[in-house]
């Protein structure tokens, strides 16, 4: 019980890292965001944007911040479903509904240099991408790879609705998950059922306004989070997260922040995480209890053994054995014990690995912390009971070099 619990807890920690470490296509640790309340300061979606420009050009002048970007949050509504009256030009005949799935951002020309997102061809956006200018969209490489499989998406077309304009696509960005809370988790189901990321389509946040068909923006909607402000921190984000709350104090101190810390700590709240997390716990605590119960018993067992071999260990002393010989051979019973235990323990981890990563992490992200770790997992384990094992048998063997001969043969 007590390896299976170690290596649990170990295989856990495992994933949790591996968790941290899933391809989200951006510096979530380096990038501080920052949601305000609007809601609360009854801001509309204009007044958020004016919000966002003031505060990143505060943060700007700060040597600490290499970058700002605005982005608004989308939400999507079922019904309609927005994929399906998308208008995809040169796209193969016969697209599915779940080839039509895409994710939908509006974004700041800054946004992907201060998220560190590479521009693979194409342009970014640029302040030329205003309301008066053509309609202009960049798209990620799961995109083109599924909209226009061996083409340049590059100058390609799309409609988001029947009645919507034509955007024309100037960009193309590596493959990259929202920056929503969850965008972890969906990253790290996709990996694991060895799917590809999803579509996503950018849109200039001066030429955003309605958005398509089946998606509401953040303007003001109950739930919804409104203009993200971010800040890329050349060091220490943390200090860059509290720059961007003094500075919201500051241009309106009546307007409470709703969250702020790094994309990164954002997606690490997420249920996925919290779950990780709480299991990781249980199982430590877990574990400590079944190591306390194991070191009772073997010291128990070393001791009764102690006491109905009294005669015997009185009159190998009697013949001169010294305390040294007498403490080793009691003790090395106790640790052969609890070495079959520990074999057993490991024999079973073997059998029963799959079922429980599949139990506590759903199937879809049981390949989170799995592999090798879990051979060092066992190996850490399994030595700290023997270690411990060893230190409750010596412990129980000590009564032996005690036992009085004389007293000993006297009971006889």
């Amino acid at each position: 019980m007590v390896v299976m619990l170690t290596t649990l807890v170990v295989t856990l920690g495992s994933a949790l890292r591996s968790y941290r470490g899933v391809e989200v296509g951006y510096d979530a640790d380096r990038v501080a965001v920052v949601v305000p309340d609007y809601e609360a300061a009854e801001y509309g979606p204009q007044r958020m944007l004016e919000l966002g420009a003031q505060l990143a050009a505060a943060l700007e002048r700060y040597p600490i911040v290499e970058g700002t970007a605005l982005w608004r949050e989308t939400v999507q509504e079922y019904p309609p479903r927005p994929e399906a009256d998308v208008v995809y030009e040169g796209a193969p005949d016969g697209l599915t509904m779940r080839e039509r799935l895409y994710r939908y951002h509006e974004v700041s020309p800054s946004y992907f240099r201060t998220l560190g997102i590479a521009v693979v061809r194409g342009r970014g956006f640029t302040e030329g991408d205003d309301a008066g200018a053509p309609p202009v969209v960049v798209v990620n490489e799961s995109a083109a790879r599924v909209w226009w499989p061996g083409q340049d998406p590059i100058g390609r077309r799309l409609k988001l609705g029947r009645d919507a304009p034509w955007l024309t696509v100037v960009g193309l960005v590596e493959d990259v998950q929202g920056t929503h809370h969850l965008a972890r988790m969906v990253a790290a189901g996709l990996a694991a059922r060895a799917q590809p990321p999803r579509p996503v389509l950018f849109r200039p946040l001066a030429q955003g306004g309605d958005p398509p068909p089946g998606w509401r923006n953040s303007g003001g909607c109950l739930g919804c989070e409104g203009v993200v402000i971010a800040a890329r921190a050349a060091r220490e984000p943390a200090r860059v997260t509290a720059l961007m709350r003094a500075e919201i104090r500051r241009l309106d101190p009546r307007l409470p922040v709703l969250e702020a810390g790094t994309l990164l700590e954002r997606q690490l709240g997420d249920p996925l995480a919290r779950e990780l997390r709480f299991n990781r716990r249980l199982a430590s605590a877990g574990s400590v209890v079944a190591l306390l119960l194991a070191l009772l018993g073997i010291y128990g067992v070393v001791a009764d053994a102690v006491r109905r071999r009294t005669r015997e260990i009185g009159i190998r002393i009697a013949l001169g054995a010294r305390p040294r010989q007498v403490l080793a051979g009691v003790a090395r019973e106790g640790l052969l014990a609890a070495a079959g235990g520990a074999l057993l323990g490991v024999l079973a981890v073997v059998a029963l690995r799959g079922p429980v990563h599949r139990f506590l992490l759903h199937g879809d992200y049981a390949a989170l912390g799995t592999g090798v770790t879990d051979a060092g997992a066992l190996a850490v384990a399994t030595a700290a009971l023997l270690a411990l094992a060893l230190l409750a048998s010596w412990a129980g063997a000590r009564r032996a070099t005690r036992v009085d001969p004389v007293e000993a043969l006297r009971c006889e």
